[in-house]
């Protein structure tokens, strides 16, 4: 195999992209941009198609402050993607956000009320199955904590309540899964 031309995805203002690519080399990439606010998008394309600025979506509402995003890929082409964002201009929250085939389904909060967030990761095996982390300070919490939920149903966006993973009196940092 031969690697293909480069090809520009973004505007100007883009930083920390992260990609997946499936078995069926279904690839997906999503980055924050700076904006009025910061933004988290995404853009995917199928094997043997051409990267298209058309396809770029923005998945985080455009009046908050998206950052930290994450993006796995399914064997059936489905892309998810979570992220940080703060809500409230002081407090973050995660979200997530899954492709049904045809759009985006609308973000699904996967935490409570975080008053520090740190690094979002996201694994998602062949059938579909998504695992996020993230490590965050709850409100009104001092240690940073790492959290974790799963998708229950690709088509509903429809997550677990998130659990805390980390011993509960060490701060940790930078999960990875």
């Amino acid at each position: 195999e031969s690697w293909e031309g480069s090809a520009l995805l973004s505007d100007d203002g883009a930083s920390a992209p992260q990609v997946a690519v499936n078995a069926s080399s279904t690839t997906a990439i999503s980055w924050t941009i700076q904006r009025t606010k910061t933004e988290v998008e995404v853009n995917t394309r199928v094997s043997g198609t051409a990267w298209s600025s058309a396809s770029i979506t923005q998945l985080s509402a455009a009046a908050q402050n998206g950052a930290n995003s994450a993006v796995g890929i399914d064997s059936s082409n489905n892309p998810m993607v979570a992220w940080s964002y703060q809500y409230d201009g002081t407090n973050y929250k995660i979200q997530a956000s899954t492709w049904d085939g045809s759009d985006w389904i609308t973000a699904a909060n996967l935490s409570g009320i975080l008053s520090a967030v740190g690094n979002v990761r996201l694994a998602v095996n062949g059938n579909g199955n998504a695992a996020a982390v993230w490590s965050g300070t709850a409100s009104g919490g001092s240690l940073q904590l790492v959290y974790a939920a799963f998708l229950k149903t690709l088509s509903t966006n429809s997550w677990t309540a998130e659990t805390v993973v980390s011993r509960s009196t060490i701060a940790t940092e930078v999960p990875r899964v």
